[in-house]
């Protein structure tokens, strides 16, 4: 399985094969605001119920999967715009949660 680094990279070069890496960050951060709303939508839509529950109607997962990989995708690429490493960024924030207080 590929580390989280070895997917940003992947990515990172699949924009720049595509010209997609020409973008500004307020693109891509607009992108990403358009990704989530599709998640969203998509997970309205698999709702059995109009009550808020977490049951997903089965048959629409596979909706869900591809809008949960398209939102990782457009942050792993503004990551890269960013010249942030995800994964050291997952890495260390994981570390402020695991001594942080909930309340």
């Amino acid at each position: 399985m590929k580390t989280l680094s070895q997917i940003q990279k992947e990515i990172a070069d699949f924009a720049s094969e595509r010209g997609f890496d020409s973008e500004t960050t307020h693109e891509k951060l607009a992108l990403l605001t358009e990704e989530l709303g599709e998640l969203s939508k998509s997970i309205r839509r698999s709702h059995t119920t109009q009550v808020a529950t977490d049951d997903i109607n089965k048959s629409k997962i596979h909706s869900i999967e591809d809008e949960i990989g398209d939102c990782f995708i457009v942050l792993l690429d503004l990551a890269t715009k960013l010249n942030v490493d995800a994964e050291k960024s997952i890495n260390d924030k994981m570390k402020k949660n695991r001594k942080r207080i909930w309340e």
